[in-house]
């Protein structure tokens, strides 16, 4: 196969070489690619994560700036809009700003609002590019006149959409009057949903605590935590492994490294789901019915759509990708099993599950679910080191598993010793579990 690869009159040494090279060079575009595609993964869940622990609109404005803003070199402005009583927009508010000059700050710039020609494409959700404004007719003279006193008259407005309508921008503008490369608006398109949405929120949190709602806040803010936890965090972590064996499995055997950037990709592709499935749990019902593409359902979404069972073993044909070996006995488990306890039961049985790769160095795992009217209930143990109670790790994963299960009204017990495995046993009420 090789030969066919190369001219006939090369030797076989140089023949091996040209024929490496090709295949290198074959998928430098496709490791490229996933590289990108990591990136984003990557901005998008460190921004995500800091986003989710700011408490108010200026902590949110403040993450992005200091995650988003400062990887670029233009200025960046966050817009919001101010309403009037019938949900009309009167204002724009310059919340924030980032500059090579002086960094992040948070600012209160008003400005009249006027509608314009460019306000029907920002209300559809496309992004408006400007080279020069002023070359452009769209500009309004109000604007053309604020960017001539800035000295910036390059300008590109991603607009900031929640609940189906426009509530601010994003605002770059430059020194030098360009056209905008797709590259350059790349990460702060791929994150203005993410700002939107912590934003509306905030907002949200407001009116929420005016109704003294705060602990009801709270214990979203700790689902939500788990919920980062349990997927997509672990997918990074394994993305990370992946990443750093790569170059020396390339130099062993091109082939292998070929296989790994395929799984690398695919990962990304899965955390990717996970992050918008995520997100999308935090829109207003209407909002979450965007279809899911099949090949990286994330694993709670195939809880709801197929069950359990399934969602189970297909995670488990994911995870026997990176050489562990997973048994699973449904023979015990009703055939109607409820999705509520079904999705917490997931939960537990991904985070132990990761937990096994990460720290258990098994080469089995044994899953069991059983049930009945009363009770549904599942055992975990693996062949792994196992650990003394007294010394067991704190992370965050061993404290969700008992809160998932406490939150249905049931238990979790993790019980292990050094060189037996580790065994994690749940029940969850069928009656009385308050959903």
């Amino acid at each position: 196969m090789l030969r066919n690869m190369v001219p006939e009159h090369y030797t076989e040494a140089e023949a091996s070489g040209e024929a490496l090279r090709q295949v290198i060079e074959a998928i430098s575009g496709e490791l490229a690619r996933t590289q990108g595609a990591l990136r984003e993964m990557e901005l998008l869940y460190q921004t995500s994560r800091r986003i989710s622990t700011a408490m108010n609109v200026d902590q949110v404005i403040e993450a992005y700036l200091d995650q988003v803003a400062t990887r670029g070199h233009y200025t960046c402005n966050i817009v919001l809009y101010e309403f009037d009583g019938r949900g009309e927009r009167n204002a724009v508010i310059v919340r924030g700003r980032w500059s090579p000059q002086e960094g992040p700050v948070l600012i209160q710039e008003r400005h009249p609002y006027t509608r314009d020609a460019l306000d029907p494409l920002l209300d559809a959700g496309q992004t408006v590019t400007i080279a020069d404004v002023h070359a452009d007719a769209r500009v309004s003279p109000e604007l053309r006149a604020i960017q001539a006193r800035d000295g910036r008259p390059a300008l590109a407005m991603i607009p900031l959409i929640a609940r189906g309508e426009r509530i601010g921008l994003v605002v770059l503008s430059d020194v030098v009057a360009h056209e905008w490369s797709r590259g350059e608006l790349q990460l702060y398109q791929a994150t203005a949903a993410q700002l939107a949405t912590a934003m509306d929120s905030r907002r949200q949190q407001i009116l929420v605590y005016a109704r003294g709602q705060q602990l009801a806040i709270l214990e979203e803010r700790q689902r939500l935590a788990r919920e980062l936890h349990d997927s997509v965090t672990q997918m990074i972590f394994s993305i990370t492994l992946i990443a750093q064996s790569l170059a020396p499995a390339w130099r062993r055997d091109p082939a292998e490294g070929e296989r790994r950037v395929a799984r690398l990709l695919e990962l990304s592709q899965t955390a990717l789901a996970e992050m918008r499935a995520l997100l999308a749990e935090l829109r207003p019902a209407g909002e979450q019915n965007a279809p899911v593409e099949t090949a990286s359902v994330p694993g709670v979404v195939r809880v709801q759509r197929e069950g359990l069972v399934a969602a189970l073993r297909q995670h488990a044909v994911t995870l026997a990708q990176d050489g562990l070996q997973i048994e699973i006995d449904t023979r015990a488990y009703p055939a109607d099993g409820r999705r509520p306890y079904e999705e917490t039961l997931f939960r537990i049985a991904q985070e132990a599950l990761n937990n096994v790769v990460k720290h258990a160095h098994a080469k089995h795992v044994f899953v069991n679910l059983g049930g009945d009217q009363e009770a549904l209930r599942m055992t975990i143990h693996d062949d792994g080191i196992g650990f003394l109670a007294e010394h067991s790790p704190r992370g965050l994963g061993l404290r969700t598993m008992p809160e998932r299960a406490r939150a249905l009204n049931g238990t979790a017990l993790i019980s292990s010793t050094p060189g037996n495995g580790t065994t994690v046993e749940v029940t969850i009420p069928v009656q009385g579990a308050s959903a």
